[in-house]
């Protein structure tokens, strides 16, 4: 399985093995900067303008018929005041057991923990 993303707005999965047309793919209605999966295969993905979403599923888990969790299924960070460049899993937890990421932002030159 591979996700890409891409400033078309859109986020898909691939078999690798046929690469012609995505299995499945969702539209975030922003331009996508990064991707990136977690150790259990969650998403984190950087939506330039429109703040960071992160599955709250696994990807490729499917449910309901669909590998993407819905769209509305998807937490949302929109702290940063300009554009959203990466996300990164940093693999560690909250004592409330909250995955702790890092997220980073150009214009504003912050990085917050989320």
């Amino acid at each position: 399985m591979l996700i890409s993303g891409s400033y078309d707005q859109s986020v898909c999965i691939w078999d690798i093995r046929n690469i012609k047309k995505p299995i499945e793919s969702l539209n975030l209605e922003a331009s996508v900067w990064d991707i990136k999966f977690s150790q259990d295969r969650r998403v984190s993905i950087a939506s330039i303008y429109d703040g960071y979403r992160f599955s709250k599923t696994k990807i490729g888990q499917e449910t309901d018929g669909k590998l993407f969790p819905d769209i509305n299924d998807w937490e949302v960070f929109t702290e940063h005041s300009s554009i959203c460049y990466a996300a990164e899993w940093t693999g560690l937890q909250t004592t409330q057991g909250l995955d702790l990421v890092v997220s980073s932002s150009f214009y504003d030159s912050t990085l917050k923990l989320i």
